[in-house]
């Protein structure tokens, strides 16, 4: 079913009259990706030795440039976790040697996080295991083509959601 976009778009207008076909295809699909993506990354994390919290913060200060002058809301909001994980995700990161966190002498309230040596080095390891894995997967048959097009959709997509999370009652 999942596959058969025609047989969502006209079992959905069945279902939910008063939503548009269109709506109900784009949630379904995009979280069942989501949750594919999610199980996918976690697998190869696993074999990598790392978890993916903490992955998902030192994934945001590799792609940052230089040390992040940052909030742990902040922070939390930048990788869609909660205060509380993202707080645990930064002390497993400290005692494992992935990252330094200091204390910002210009705003009590922030923190300097940046990159160990050792933690530039296993998040790029696990970040070329994650896009081999996935290039696999995907197969010969998903075209760069395809790749851009569908990346520019989801970011719109993410983009969409992060302001209407941020418009409504602020963070989740």
């Amino acid at each position: 079913m999942i596959g058969d976009v025609a047989a969502i778009l006209d079992r959905s207008a069945e279902v939910f009259p008063d939503v548009a076909p269109s709506t109900v295809a784009l949630w379904l699909l995009a979280m069942r990706a989501g949750r594919m993506t999610e199980a996918f990354t976690r697998e190869v994390l696993a074999n990598e030795g790392t978890e993916g919290t903490e992955f998902s913060i030192l994934v945001f200060l590799l792609l940052s440039s230089g040390p992040r002058r940052i909030t742990v809301n902040d922070l939390a909001d930048a990788v869609v976790l909660s205060q509380p994980g993202t707080t645990r995700a930064l002390q497993r990161s400290q005692r494992n040697g992935t990252i330094r966190k200091l204390s910002d002498p210009t705003d009590g309230r922030s923190v300097v996080i940046e990159l160990t040596s050792k933690g530039r080095k296993m998040v790029e390891s696990a970040m070329r295991a994650l896009f081999e894995r996935f290039e696999e997967r995907l197969g010969v048959g998903f075209s760069a083509a395809q790749a851009l097009t569908a990346a520019s959709a989801n970011a719109e997509y993410a983009i969409a959601l992060d302001q209407d999370r941020t418009n409504d009652e602020g963070p989740l």
